[in-house]
């Protein structure tokens, strides 16, 4: 989601729905003339996918590791990968509200001085929101990568190739919602708070890259 964008109109569709809907429809819901769901909900599910693969080698790397992560190893990743992909889920769905409630403080009536205050406040609560959302989809592609590393190196080595799609989702999903990050952040009128926001997300994607290219690197080793 980024406030400045797409058309305001969010009616036509249900707001947290990219856990319940089929990759079909909610695919058709992105693809609408609609302002949701949008470039930060596509992140979520991006990132979820990427949480997805990595308990997918998790399973099939169970008694077929090179020896950096034991079975019970694993199963921690994998449950941490699992609660992760139903965050970025979840996240996806914020991410749609978060757009609502953006629009509906531009809808605020602005016709006396108390009125026009009370709508500069909401939309700068909402761009709070609309930017805290996109950084924590980030936040939680990052924890993916964590989790994704050993697995790059001692992981089954079948499945090196879906380490490196994971990498590349997780990779792209962080950096496209930490652009909707610096989009919102850019519209506050607290500069400084603006500024914090846009340095916490250049260095967040700069942590993402790093990792990214690592797990890339040491999985293509192994191909």
């Amino acid at each position: 989601m980024n406030a400045s964008g797409r058309r305001q109109e969010t009616d036509a569709h249900e707001p947290s729905g990219a856990s319940t809907r089929t990759v079909a429809s909610y695919a058709a819901a992105v693809a609408a003339d609609t302002a949701a769901p949008g470039g930060g909900s596509v992140a979520g599910v991006v990132g979820a996918l990427a949480a997805a693969l990595t308990e997918m080698v998790c399973h099939l790397s169970a008694g077929r590791a090179a020896g950096l992560e034991t079975d019970a190893e694993l199963a921690t990743t994998m449950e941490r990968a699992s609660t992760l992909r139903a965050r970025l889920l979840a996240l996806a769905g914020d991410d749609e509200a978060a757009y609502s409630g953006y629009v509906a403080a531009t809808r605020l009536p602005k016709r006396t001085d108390a009125e026009k205050s009370d709508r500069h406040a909401a939309l700068q609560r909402a761009l709070g929101t609309a930017a805290d959302v996109p950084f924590a989809i980030a936040t939680a592609c990052q924890q993916t990568l964590d989790g994704l590393e050993p697995l790059a190196a001692g992981g089954n080595k079948h499945l090196v190739s879906d380490v490196i799609v994971a990498a590349l989702c997780a990779e792209v999903a962080a950096r496209a919602a930490l652009l909707n990050v610096e989009v919102n952040a850019r519209l506050m009128t607290d500069k400084g708070r603006g500024q914090t926001y846009r340095q916490n997300a250049a260095d967040l994607e700069q942590t993402v890259r790093d990792r990214a290219a690592t797990i890339i690197t040491t999985a293509t080793a192994r191909l």
